[in-house]
């Protein structure tokens, strides 16, 4: 029998520790550090706000692993994906344009609707942070049926080729001081979802048996309620919170597990 135990925990901080980290983008800290790099003026200031520009990139390539989607806008129009989602799983998804400033939303049809109508928007973004205008969008499903993704020119002006990634996940609630027994069909990544107040700290350790012996699951990438990654803050309690998360902001973080185990896994969290 192969069994899983990860357990959760918080601990409130105070929140001016935090208080730098919810200019702009907000969650994750990004938005306040790049507008000061950004405004520094100098080549330090500059390179300061690359290094963390490329930081953040490659934090989420991590969990938008998803080879790029292309497409052409017709300007005034949209661009959409039909999903089957089901309740409890993320969508993850961004948009890259050299010719156009692109949004993403995610809109849920009447039954019979036209996939045309416009619907109703659940949830939507046209810049990642700041100074980018590459949209970023994290959404957690709350009731299966099918959503459409849809891709369109922010203000609908103009239209052009560009490029989508979409990826879905599972996702598995993990309050603090509670248990939750899951199953795990196979090897898997999902994430962990934690609604957190801020200035929280929510740390996790996870682990697993294996015809008796106790073996890793392995914990990775931080991602905050707007889908950027929230990993930096917690750097300075790494010695005390080996996978931990803090929340700048209040909302939903979810961080990345990946295990390498055949079928009726048991997870107790």
């Amino acid at each position: 029998m192969r069994r899983i135990f990860a357990i959760g925990f918080g601990v409130l901080l105070g929140v001016s520790v935090l208080g730098q980290g919810r200019g702009g983008a907000g969650a994750g800290g990004f938005g306040g550090a790049a507008q000061a790099g950004a405004g520094q003026g100098g080549l330090v200031g500059k390179a300061r706000y690359d290094e963390e520009v490329r930081r953040i990139e490659n934090s989420i390539d991590k969990y938008l692993t998803a080879d790029g989607v292309k497409n052409i806008l017709t300007p005034g129009q949209f661009s959409q994906w039909k999903l089957k989602m089901k309740k409890g799983q993320v969508l993850i998804a961004d948009a890259t344009s050299d010719v156009f400033d692109p949004a993403l939303q995610i809109v849920k049809l009447k039954e019979g609707e036209d996939e045309e109508a416009p619907g109703t928007v659940l949830k939507e973004n046209d810049d990642r942070y700041p100074g980018d205008q590459r949209p970023l969008l994290l959404w957690h499903c709350d009731q299966d049926g099918e959503y459409m993704l849809r891709a369109r020119c922010f203000r609908d002006k103009s239209g052009g080729q560009f490029s989508v990634r979409l990826q879905t996940y599972d996702s598995y609630d993990l309050p603090a001081g509670q248990s939750v027994d899951l199953t795990m069909n196979g090897p898997t990544r999902f994430l962990l979802r934690m609604q957190l107040k801020a200035g929280e700290i929510r740390a996790v350790t996870a682990g697993a048996v294996l015809d008796d012996e106790h073996v890793s699951i392995e914990l990775g990438s931080v991602i905050s309620p707007i889908g950027l990654p929230s990993e930096s803050l917690i750097e300075p309690f790494r010695r005390v919170f080996e996978n931990a998360v803090m929340a700048p902001v209040d909302g939903d973080y979810y961080m990345m597990a990946q295990t390498y185990y055949g079928n009726g896994m048991k997870l107790h969290v």
